[in-house]
């Protein structure tokens, strides 16, 4: 009890003065992590205390804790849900990496050449979305190299999945 009252005095100071400073200033404001961070501080060594004390007083508990904070720290690190690795197709990121700057060269020498419109060949995937370069993505691709000044006018551009590319890099299409 020793250290738990003073940090219990400080969680209910800390969340007053969170209320009322609220209350003047506004309410949105409460809701803000960094507002919040000491009152949490506080209640987070409460809990560590009181854990401690249990751990120290019934042998049991121990275990039951210490499985405890595996599934917590499970929850911390995984979320509500795992995801599949992005690079599904196992592509190492240095492939990745020359694809996207074969195609950056096919737009910018389309640049140089004063081309209206230019086709740009990419992998072709038996995927929905043409994974790694997706078809829809274009225009994100375009607007990103015309802001770093790689492209230096606007064209249009059509993306057009090459068996050829695909062929270029070594890569099979999954079927």
């Amino acid at each position: 009890m020793g250290f738990i009252a003073p940090l219990a005095f400080y969680a209910v100071i800390s969340f007053v003065f969170i209320i009322l400073l609220s209350a003047r200033v506004s309410f949105v404001n409460a809701g803000r992590p960094s507002v919040f961070f000491g009152f949490f501080t506080a209640l987070s060594l409460i809990v560590c205390a009181a854990l401690w004390y249990s751990m120290e007083s019934i042998q049991e508990t121990g275990f039951v804790l210490t499985i405890l904070v595996l599934v917590l720290l499970n929850e911390l690190i995984t979320g509500k849900a795992l995801f599949m690795e992005y690079n599904s197709s196992q592509i190492s990121p240095g492939l990745c990496r020359e694809i996207g700057n074969d195609m950056i060269g096919q737009m910018v020498e389309a640049d140089r050449s004063g081309a209206e419109h230019a086709d740009i060949y990419v992998l072709k995937s038996e995927s929905d979305d043409n994974w790694p370069i997706a078809l829809g993505g274009l225009p994100m691709i375009k607007n990103t190299l015309r802001h770093y000044k790689i492209l230096r006018r606007d064209f249009d551009i059509t993306l057009i999945p090459s068996d050829e590319i695909t062929e270029k890099y070594h890569l099979i299409n999954e079927k």
